[in-house]
Protein backbone atom coordinates (compact mmCIF):
# COMPACT_ATOMS: atom_id res chain seq x y z
CA UNK A 1 0.00 0.00 0.00
CA UNK A 2 1.07 3.38 -0.64
CA UNK A 3 2.49 5.85 1.86
CA UNK A 4 1.75 9.15 2.01
CA UNK A 5 5.07 11.65 1.33
CA UNK A 6 6.39 14.20 3.64
CA UNK A 7 8.95 17.18 2.51
CA UNK A 8 10.71 18.68 5.22
CA UNK A 9 12.93 21.99 4.02
CA UNK A 10 15.43 23.85 5.22
CA UNK A 11 13.30 27.06 5.31
CA UNK A 12 10.41 26.34 7.38
CA UNK A 13 9.58 28.33 10.03
CA UNK A 14 11.53 26.58 13.30
CA UNK A 15 13.55 24.17 10.51
CA UNK A 16 16.86 23.24 12.12
CA UNK A 17 19.96 24.71 10.36
CA UNK A 18 23.79 24.13 8.69
CA UNK A 19 25.50 27.02 10.61
CA UNK A 20 28.71 25.92 10.54
CA UNK A 21 29.10 22.04 8.66
CA UNK A 22 29.57 19.92 12.08
CA UNK A 23 28.28 16.42 11.83
CA UNK A 24 26.03 17.30 14.95
CA UNK A 25 23.92 20.33 12.74
CA UNK A 26 23.26 17.32 10.47
CA UNK A 27 22.31 14.79 12.43
CA UNK A 28 20.20 17.10 14.46
CA UNK A 29 17.81 17.99 10.96
CA UNK A 30 17.46 14.29 10.89
CA UNK A 31 16.73 13.66 14.71
CA UNK A 32 14.39 16.52 14.06
CA UNK A 33 12.41 15.53 10.65
CA UNK A 34 11.95 11.70 11.76
CA UNK A 35 11.98 11.56 15.90
CA UNK A 36 10.52 14.41 17.15
CA UNK A 37 9.22 17.33 14.82
CA UNK A 38 9.60 20.76 15.06
CA UNK A 39 7.72 24.21 14.83
CA UNK A 40 4.19 22.87 13.85
CA UNK A 41 5.42 20.10 11.83
CA UNK A 42 5.06 16.56 12.70
CA UNK A 43 7.84 14.02 12.53
CA UNK A 44 7.76 10.87 10.02
CA UNK A 45 7.59 8.20 13.19
CA UNK A 46 11.00 6.78 13.06
CA UNK A 47 12.41 5.87 16.12
CA UNK A 48 15.58 7.10 17.80
CA UNK A 49 17.73 4.14 19.61
CA UNK A 50 21.14 5.79 20.42
CA UNK A 51 21.59 9.33 20.42
CA UNK A 52 25.05 11.42 21.55
CA UNK A 53 26.18 14.45 20.10
CA UNK A 54 27.93 12.80 16.70
CA UNK A 55 26.31 9.27 17.19
CA UNK A 56 22.29 8.42 16.63
CA UNK A 57 21.03 5.54 15.63
CA UNK A 58 17.67 5.55 13.97
CA UNK A 59 14.63 2.62 13.40
CA UNK A 60 11.92 2.62 10.98
CA UNK A 61 8.20 1.97 11.46
CA UNK A 62 7.41 -1.71 11.92
CA UNK A 63 3.85 -0.80 13.10
CA UNK A 64 3.69 1.35 9.53
CA UNK A 65 4.77 -1.33 7.72
CA UNK A 66 8.62 -0.87 7.54
CA UNK A 67 10.83 -3.88 7.86
CA UNK A 68 11.98 -2.26 11.43
CA UNK A 69 15.50 -2.11 10.05
CA UNK A 70 17.92 0.44 11.58
CA UNK A 71 20.79 2.99 10.37
CA UNK A 72 23.48 3.67 12.58
CA UNK A 73 25.06 7.71 11.76
CA UNK A 74 28.33 8.28 13.26
CA UNK A 75 31.51 11.14 13.13
CA UNK A 76 34.68 10.45 14.73
CA UNK A 77 34.40 14.02 15.93
CA UNK A 78 32.28 17.58 15.48
CA UNK A 79 34.73 19.22 13.97
CA UNK A 80 33.48 21.13 11.16
CA UNK A 81 33.27 19.36 7.44
CA UNK A 82 33.65 16.08 9.35
CA UNK A 83 32.30 13.12 7.42
CA UNK A 84 29.23 11.12 8.89
CA UNK A 85 29.00 7.57 7.95
CA UNK A 86 25.88 5.74 8.30
CA UNK A 87 25.12 2.26 7.99
CA UNK A 88 22.03 0.25 7.29
CA UNK A 89 21.31 -2.86 9.36
CA UNK A 90 18.21 -5.30 10.33
CA UNK A 91 19.05 -4.51 14.23
CA UNK A 92 20.86 -2.57 16.48
CA UNK A 93 22.57 -3.98 19.82
CA UNK A 94 24.94 -0.72 20.64
CA UNK A 95 27.49 1.39 18.81
CA UNK A 96 29.57 -1.82 17.91
CA UNK A 97 27.62 -4.18 16.95
CA UNK A 98 25.03 -4.09 13.73
CA UNK A 99 22.92 -7.21 13.09
CA UNK A 100 23.13 -7.95 9.42
CA UNK A 101 24.77 -4.83 8.71
CA UNK A 102 24.98 -3.48 5.30
CA UNK A 103 28.16 -1.40 3.78
CA UNK A 104 28.99 1.56 5.28
CA UNK A 105 28.31 5.26 3.23
CA UNK A 106 28.77 8.83 3.77
CA UNK A 107 28.00 12.14 3.80
CA UNK A 108 29.86 15.96 4.20
CA UNK A 109 28.06 18.17 5.91
CA UNK A 110 29.46 21.76 4.64
CA UNK A 111 29.19 25.31 5.91
CA UNK A 112 28.56 26.79 2.26
CA UNK A 113 25.72 24.05 1.63
CA UNK A 114 22.80 25.52 4.04
CA UNK A 115 19.90 24.42 2.06
CA UNK A 116 18.31 20.80 2.91
CA UNK A 117 15.21 18.46 2.32
CA UNK A 118 13.96 15.14 4.20
CA UNK A 119 11.09 13.91 1.59
CA UNK A 120 10.19 10.70 3.52
CA UNK A 121 7.74 7.90 4.85
CA UNK A 122 7.59 6.29 7.88
CA UNK A 123 9.61 3.40 6.13
CA UNK A 124 12.54 5.37 4.07
CA UNK A 125 13.35 8.45 3.33
CA UNK A 126 15.32 10.77 0.65
CA UNK A 127 18.36 13.80 2.50
CA UNK A 128 19.73 16.21 0.28
CA UNK A 129 22.05 19.30 1.23
CA UNK A 130 23.25 21.58 -1.00
CA UNK A 131 23.61 25.07 -2.36
CA UNK A 132 20.26 26.99 -1.71
CA UNK A 133 19.91 27.99 -5.45
CA UNK A 134 21.66 27.11 -8.86
CA UNK A 135 20.75 25.79 -12.55
CA UNK A 136 19.27 22.23 -12.25
CA UNK A 137 22.35 20.87 -14.12
CA UNK A 138 26.02 21.51 -15.02
CA UNK A 139 28.47 19.45 -16.16
CA UNK A 140 30.89 18.12 -13.88
CA UNK A 141 30.11 20.95 -11.19
CA UNK A 142 28.76 19.06 -7.81
CA UNK A 143 26.06 21.73 -5.76
CA UNK A 144 24.36 19.08 -3.51
CA UNK A 145 24.81 15.47 -1.39
CA UNK A 146 22.14 13.15 -1.93
CA UNK A 147 21.35 9.99 0.06
CA UNK A 148 18.56 7.86 0.81
CA UNK A 149 17.92 5.35 3.31
CA UNK A 150 14.79 2.83 4.48
CA UNK A 151 13.10 -0.15 2.88
CA UNK A 152 13.23 -0.18 -0.87
CA UNK A 153 9.86 -1.71 -2.68
CA UNK A 154 10.45 -5.02 -2.73
CA UNK A 155 8.86 -7.52 -5.51
CA UNK A 156 8.76 -10.49 -3.46
CA UNK A 157 5.69 -9.53 -0.60
CA UNK A 158 7.75 -9.88 2.80
CA UNK A 159 11.51 -9.17 1.80
CA UNK A 160 13.11 -9.05 5.18
CA UNK A 161 16.43 -7.86 3.63
CA UNK A 162 15.14 -5.08 2.14
CA UNK A 163 16.12 -1.85 4.39
CA UNK A 164 18.95 -0.37 2.39
CA UNK A 165 21.36 2.71 2.55
CA UNK A 166 22.71 4.67 -0.59
CA UNK A 167 24.67 7.80 -0.62
CA UNK A 168 27.27 9.19 -3.40
CA UNK A 169 30.28 7.10 -5.36
CA UNK A 170 29.12 3.66 -6.45
CA UNK A 171 32.31 2.19 -3.67
CA UNK A 172 30.82 -0.65 -1.50
CA UNK A 173 31.71 0.36 1.79
CA UNK A 174 32.94 3.94 1.56
CA UNK A 175 36.13 5.04 3.68
CA UNK A 176 37.93 8.69 4.13
CA UNK A 177 40.44 7.10 1.00
CA UNK A 178 37.44 6.83 -1.20
CA UNK A 179 36.33 10.24 -0.94
CA UNK A 180 38.28 11.29 -4.18
CA UNK A 181 35.62 9.08 -6.71
CA UNK A 182 32.64 12.05 -4.81
CA UNK A 183 32.63 14.27 -7.71
CA UNK A 184 29.76 12.31 -9.40
CA UNK A 185 27.70 12.12 -6.21
CA UNK A 186 24.08 10.46 -6.32
CA UNK A 187 24.11 10.10 -10.17
CA UNK A 188 27.04 7.65 -9.94
CA UNK A 189 25.59 5.37 -7.30
CA UNK A 190 22.84 5.23 -9.42
CA UNK A 191 23.99 5.03 -13.24
CA UNK A 192 27.21 2.71 -12.87
CA UNK A 193 29.00 5.03 -15.73
CA UNK A 194 32.08 3.26 -15.53
CA UNK A 195 30.74 -0.14 -15.23
CA UNK A 196 28.41 -2.90 -13.65
CA UNK A 197 29.05 -1.69 -9.91
CA UNK A 198 27.82 -3.80 -7.13
CA UNK A 199 26.80 -0.70 -4.56
CA UNK A 200 24.78 -2.37 -1.84
CA UNK A 201 24.52 -5.85 0.29
CA UNK A 202 21.30 -7.61 0.38
CA UNK A 203 20.65 -10.68 2.93
CA UNK A 204 17.93 -12.83 1.93
CA UNK A 205 14.58 -12.70 1.62
CA UNK A 206 13.32 -14.73 4.38
CA UNK A 207 16.36 -12.99 6.48
CA UNK A 208 18.57 -15.49 6.07
CA UNK A 209 22.26 -14.13 6.93
CA UNK A 210 23.56 -15.20 3.91
CA UNK A 211 24.33 -12.32 1.22
CA UNK A 212 24.43 -11.10 -2.03
CA UNK A 213 25.86 -7.42 -3.73
CA UNK A 214 23.64 -5.99 -6.10
CA UNK A 215 23.24 -2.59 -8.46
CA UNK A 216 21.08 0.38 -8.16
CA UNK A 217 20.14 0.86 -11.67
CA UNK A 218 17.32 2.02 -14.08
CA UNK A 219 17.18 -0.18 -17.09
CA UNK A 220 18.23 2.87 -19.49
CA UNK A 221 20.08 6.08 -18.74
CA UNK A 222 20.76 8.93 -21.27
CA UNK A 223 24.62 9.50 -21.65
CA UNK A 224 26.19 12.32 -19.31
CA UNK A 225 27.04 14.48 -22.44
CA UNK A 226 23.43 14.61 -23.49
CA UNK A 227 22.59 17.67 -23.84
CA UNK A 228 18.49 18.57 -23.04
CA UNK A 229 15.95 18.04 -25.66
CA UNK A 230 12.88 20.02 -27.12
CA UNK A 231 10.26 17.38 -25.95
CA UNK A 232 6.29 16.95 -25.48
CA UNK A 233 6.17 13.22 -24.41
CA UNK A 234 8.57 11.78 -22.08
CA UNK A 235 8.86 8.29 -20.76
CA UNK A 236 10.16 7.62 -17.26
CA UNK A 237 11.49 4.55 -15.53
CA UNK A 238 12.21 3.46 -11.94
CA UNK A 239 15.32 2.58 -10.66
CA UNK A 240 16.38 -0.87 -9.94
CA UNK A 241 17.55 -3.20 -7.33
CA UNK A 242 19.20 -5.99 -9.40
CA UNK A 243 22.32 -8.40 -9.29
CA UNK A 244 25.03 -7.69 -11.55
CA UNK A 245 24.86 -9.14 -15.26
CA UNK A 246 28.15 -11.30 -13.98
CA UNK A 247 26.17 -12.57 -10.82
CA UNK A 248 25.39 -16.54 -11.68
CA UNK A 249 21.94 -16.25 -9.92
CA UNK A 250 21.04 -13.49 -12.85
CA UNK A 251 19.07 -16.66 -14.41
CA UNK A 252 16.38 -17.25 -11.48
CA UNK A 253 13.67 -15.29 -10.65
CA UNK A 254 14.94 -12.97 -8.40
CA UNK A 255 17.24 -11.46 -10.45
CA UNK A 256 15.00 -7.89 -9.75
CA UNK A 257 14.76 -7.71 -5.83
CA UNK A 258 12.81 -4.34 -5.63
CA UNK A 259 12.59 -0.70 -6.92
CA UNK A 260 13.79 2.94 -4.81
CA UNK A 261 10.07 4.29 -3.62
CA UNK A 262 9.40 7.43 -5.28
CA UNK A 263 12.16 7.64 -7.63
CA UNK A 264 11.83 8.10 -11.63
CA UNK A 265 14.40 8.48 -14.43
CA UNK A 266 13.82 10.06 -17.35
CA UNK A 267 14.96 7.72 -21.08
CA UNK A 268 15.61 11.00 -22.81
CA UNK A 269 17.27 14.40 -21.39
CA UNK A 270 14.76 17.23 -20.68
CA UNK A 271 15.61 19.63 -17.99
CA UNK A 272 19.04 21.50 -17.07
CA UNK A 273 18.46 25.39 -16.46
CA UNK A 274 15.66 25.35 -14.53
CA UNK A 275 16.59 26.81 -10.84
CA UNK A 276 16.75 24.30 -8.01
CA UNK A 277 14.86 23.82 -6.34
CA UNK A 278 12.38 23.03 -8.91
CA UNK A 279 9.26 20.56 -8.84
CA UNK A 280 7.54 18.81 -12.03
CA UNK A 281 4.62 17.49 -12.73
CA UNK A 282 4.72 14.32 -13.63
CA UNK A 283 1.59 12.10 -14.60
CA UNK A 284 -0.63 14.18 -12.43
CA UNK A 285 2.15 13.59 -9.62
CA UNK A 286 4.41 16.29 -8.15
CA UNK A 287 8.03 15.71 -8.25
CA UNK A 288 11.46 16.97 -7.06
CA UNK A 289 13.77 17.52 -9.66
CA UNK A 290 17.42 16.00 -8.56
CA UNK A 291 20.29 18.53 -9.47
CA UNK A 292 22.56 16.94 -11.86
CA UNK A 293 26.83 16.81 -12.65
CA UNK A 294 25.98 15.97 -15.87
CA UNK A 295 24.33 17.87 -18.97
CA UNK A 296 20.59 17.25 -17.63
CA UNK A 297 18.50 15.74 -14.74
CA UNK A 298 18.80 12.51 -14.51
CA UNK A 299 16.34 11.78 -11.53
CA UNK A 300 13.19 13.36 -9.98
CA UNK A 301 11.76 12.18 -6.56
CA UNK A 302 7.55 12.11 -5.78
CA UNK A 303 6.56 14.16 -3.64
CA UNK A 304 3.02 12.86 -2.74
CA UNK A 305 3.25 9.48 -2.80
CA UNK A 306 5.64 5.96 -2.14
Amino acid sequence: MAQAVTVYRWDEPGAPQILDGRPSELLNILKKCLVEGFGTRAPLGWSLLHDDLTTKVFKNNDAQGGSGGVVQFKSSDDSVGKIVYFTPAMAFVDVDNLTNAGYQKAIQPRSNWKAWFLIGTPTAFYFIQGEASSILAQYDTRRDDTIFVGDFKAYTSGDAGRFIAISGGHQKSITTSSIASWPYGFERALCGYSGDYAAIKLYAIDGAPTVKDHLIKAPYLHDATDAPQELTTLCYQPIHIRLPSHDADKAKNNFLRGELPGLLAPIAPYQATEQWPHEEVINGTRYLAVRAVTRAVKFYINLESW
